[in-house]
């Protein structure tokens, strides 16, 4: 849920904040392939990182410290 919520607040931050500072830079009159390049890998970016955090929420994990004491028992079963 955590990472969820991270990529949810990246993808906000980036969304809201990243088309006005690359249009900010006059750097992008000098080279418009890099920066229509960076548009599109920002564009990606908050596009995959929305994806990624919907699969997260879907997607069930399990935790690796959950059961601990099951598998120290059945290692001691086992030895």
């Amino acid at each position: 849920m955590i990472i969820a919520l991270a990529l949810l607040g990246y993808a906000a931050l980036l969304g809201a904040t990243g088309g006005r500072i690359l249009r900010r830079g006059d750097w992008a009159d000098r080279a418009p392939r890099p920066g229509i390049a960076l548009w599109l890998a920002a564009s990606f970016s908050v596009f995959a990182a929305a994806a990624i955090a919907g699969i997260a929420l879907v997607v069930p994990t399990a935790r690796a410290s959950a059961d601990r004491a099951g598998l120290l028992v059945l290692r001691a079963q086992y030895a």
